[in-house]
């Protein structure tokens, strides 16, 4: 590895038929202004005006690596360095030209010698990032979408450095002068990679001190810069990541990468996410599988994008949506490695089901369900094993007895149901909105689209206040005066107390007496205009709520009653798909 250290005016100057070059695995310009968050632009800035302008010090900008074995010079480490440094270059310009201020011209420093093309090749990706310099350069910029422009870091970076060179400079030879002397006194340390060199470690050597890199930038480095005696096999993981890497967001795709390598059920000894991915990334090398790892890398990306994301257009579909709703994130592995795994259709959706029906079944049953959740992914992995090629016949026969072991009987669900409080905030609600929602579609199976369940257009309504009222109180301690208190705070929050109403505000609801309650459950668009509120589109009453047709009062052991008829048809909705004897 070559070392040298450079001005920026040196840096710019020298090599001057070498373009640099951002390659499309790199991240998108992602330097934010002052107003924007980090403002890191405006601590280079602030570093060039107060160390070099001011105080006439010498800065050291930083590290920048290149592979220069090639016609261009790739910019390995410090792309975002490098762009900025551009970007005031092209804002120190066009303030030249401005003024009519020709004294000196950096315009030869954007430039490379043999044509006219901007110097700085940036990627080209659904940011624009490429286009947008370009146009700066170009001076054309003008030309483009105002949105485009307004949302763009790299406009917001160049149109920051053009403000503060108008406003600090204070005469026209300042700026020639500023150019001069800052560009001499910024300095940078250029590494250039040799022929035997290894541009990844490199990688993972600058960023092992100070502030590190994220896991998700050492994978990056770990696709792009692959030695294998498969030309085949560096150049497919280039494209796996260009197109893994698109598919989501920076935190979605950090979530991802720790799932893939959770999916086994396994991890290597004191691994982080990059060691997990790592260790799997150079046994596959070393086992000359590298090629089929690849595609199964892109392929779990693909079955993780359908985990955030399903739709309702099958069977799969449906039931994924359905664990979203239930807020389990710690299945995603199994879910990963069953979608991968189980090529039948039929038997996925055995299997989803099963898993679905298992899930409301625990959460339900058990107080600290989550460890119960994280034991079942790490042991259904172990089923699976993807690294060790386990005969998927047997992966499939040891996942059905596994979600056996974990089942759940029928009269400990159904007891659980009735009688445990389901209110709760996070995701508790998520998870009762979900059961109520099912418990809605039994009711009624022609229910149309209307009756989705949602914050904005329903609220959870707890038929027996949990603050009550002298009316209520009258009405329960007809039974049993002496147990009033504790039978409402052992059932207030059960399913047999709580309902649905398609209004998202229930206040001026909850605390009615029955009788009034019971006319806005069955005949919403005639009472609620009456307490003064109204709803966004004509919705008919939940089928749910026929249930309190029939009843002229409530009281505890109407609750009873009301938990255990839902607890009966909870245990027809979230049954086994597989055979669970």
């Amino acid at each position: 590895m070559n070392a040298l250290r450079y001005s920026l005016k040196q840096l710019l100057t020298a090599h001057r038929d070498r373009k640099f070059v951002v390659p499309n695995y790199q991240r998108e310009y992602e330097w934010e202004t002052p107003s924007e968050g980090k403002g890191e632009v405006g601590q280079f800035w602030d570093d060039i005006w107060h160390n070099c302008w001011k105080a006439g010090r010498k800065h050291f900008l930083g590290v920048i690596l290149v592979d220069q074995r090639g016609v261009d010079s790739e910019v390995v480490d410090g792309q975002q360095r490098v762009t900025t440094m551009f970007l005031l270059v092209l804002a120190l310009r066009d303030l030249l030209k401005s003024r009519s201020l020709s004294v000196f011209n950096p315009e030869r420093w954007l430039k490379c010698a043999p044509g006219t093309a901007l110097r700085l090749v940036l990627q080209d990706g659904p940011c624009q990032d490429v286009a947008l310099i370009n146009a700066l350069y170009a001076e054309t910029s003008s030309q483009l979408d105002p949105i485009l422009l307004s949302e763009s870091k790299v406009i917001r970076a160049y149109r920051y450095f053009k403000t503060e060179l108008e406003s600090h400079p204070e005469a026209e030879s300042d700026l020639t002068e500023f150019l001069d002397r800052t560009f001499d006194k910024v300095e940078v340390l250029l590494l250039s990679v040799e022929p035997d060199d290894r541009p990844a470690a490199i990688f993972e050597t600058l960023n092992s001190r100070g502030r590190r890199v994220s896991p998700t930038d050492l994978v990056r480095n770990l696709f792009n810069f692959v030695r294998d005696v498969d030309s085949k096999a560096v150049e497919l993981a280039r494209q796996v990541w260009s197109y893994v890497s698109k598919l989501f967001d920076e935190d979605d795709l950090k979530h991802f990468l720790s799932v893939f390598v959770l999916r086994d059920g396994n991890q290597t000894p004191g691994g982080g996410l990059y060691e997990e991915l790592r260790f799997e990334f150079v046994q596959a090398q070393e086992s000359r599988a590298l090629v089929s790892w690849l595609k199964a890398f892109e392929r779990s990306a693909l079955n993780y994008q359908r985990i955030l994301e399903p739709g309702e257009s099958s069977a799969i579909d449906r039931l994924l949506l359905e664990l979203k709703q239930l807020s389990v994130p710690s299945l995603a592995p199994l879910l990963l490695v069953a979608l991968d795994c189980v090529d039948e259709t039929d038997r996925l959706e055995q299997i989803l089901m099963t898993l679905c029906s298992l899930v409301v079944r625990t959460a339900v049953v058990y107080e600290r369900p989550a460890t119960k959740f994280q034991q079942l992914a790490v042991e259904a992995g172990n089923c699976f094993d993807p690294m060790h090629k386990v005969n998927r016949a047997d992966a499939h026969q040891k996942l059905e007895q596994l979600l056996r072991e974990f089942w759940i009987q029928d009269d400990r669900f159904a007891d659980r149901f009735a009688l445990r409080p389901l209110f709760g905030p996070g995701v508790h609600m998520r998870r009762l909105r979900y059961y109520l929602q099912e418990l809605e579609t039994f009711y009624s199976a022609n229910a149309s689209s209307d009756l989705r369940f949602n914050t904005d257009n329903s609220s959870i309504d707890h038929v027996m206040p949990d603050t009550l009222s002298e009316i209520w109180r009258r009405d329960l301690a007809e039974e049993n005066p002496d147990q009033l208190h504790l039978q409402h705070e052992s059932l207030g929050d059960t399913i047999g107390n709580l309902t649905v109403l398609l209004i998202p505000d229930n206040s001026k609801v909850k605390n009615l007496p029955f009788p009034e309650k019971k006319q806005v459950y069955l005949h919403p668009e005639e009472a609620l205009p009456k307490l003064g509120l109204r709803r966004r589109h004509p919705i008919p009453a939940c089928a749910l709520n026929e249930y309190f047709r029939n009843r002229e009062k409530w009281a505890f052991a109407d609750i009873l009653e009301r938990g255990r008829a839902l607890a009966t048809i909870a245990v027809s909705i979230w049954k086994a798909g597989i055979d669970i004897q």
